[in-house]
């Protein structure tokens, strides 16, 4: 997209400067959902976890959606088609895998409004909750924590299913790769993953 840079007048810097800063951003603890209750749901898949069929889902998905938040990426330019054709993709086959699982249909959604539509097939499928894998930053994290507040108001919940792993390894990724590198062979072993490949 060098070719929308130029025409913007964009120039690439011939001296860049390092930024410097007075002040250290403080930490914030990451906060991991709780499980979910034992309830009819529906479940959404996105494109932040490719593997919905394997989520430790406590409830029986009644009714799969998907959504997509891809066009999300950039706050500056407009997302590929390719980019977006190959998410679109990725979601497509993760759904696939979903709904041969729980033996239930899908419904695409509409992402600029994914809370209104969730509330709408909620209602329309007599459910009062929908699950989908926990996702901590990014376009789809903002815009289920919008979704959240609206199916909230309508008195649906939202469960956010963080899989094993992340809950174990998440606590010690505070300090880059490399502090998390040291505790992968316990991690592997606590998690019963000695062996596989």
């Amino acid at each position: 997209r060098f070719g929308d840079a130029e025409q913007l007048g964009w120039q690439l810097a011939n001296d860049a400067p390092p930024l410097e800063e007075d002040f250290e951003f403080e930490k914030s603890a990451l906060s991991l959902p709780d499980p979910a209750p034992d309830v009819p749901e529906i479940l959404l898949v996105t494109e932040e976890d490719g593997q919905p069929e394997s989520l430790a889902l406590r409830g029986q998905p009644v009714h799969i959606a998907s959504a997509n938040a891809s066009d999300g990426r950039s706050p500056v330019f407009d997302v590929s088609d390719p980019v977006m054709a190959f998410s679109r993709g990725c979601i497509d086959d993760a759904v696939a895998r979903a709904m041969m699982k729980h033996d239930c249909a899908h419904t695409s959604l509409n992402t600029s409004d994914v809370g209104d539509a969730l509330v709408a097939l909620a209602k329309a499928h007599d459910v009062e909750a929908i699950a989908t894998a926990y996702a901590p930053v990014g376009p789809m994290a903002d815009r289920i924590a919008g979704a959240a507040r609206k199916l909230a108001d309508a008195g649906i919940t939202l469960h956010r299913v963080a899989r094993t792993y992340d809950r174990e390894a998440w606590p010690h990724a505070t300090k880059g790769f490399f502090g998390l590198k040291k505790k992968i062979p316990a991690l592997v072993k606590s998690l019963g993953l000695e062996g596989s490949a």
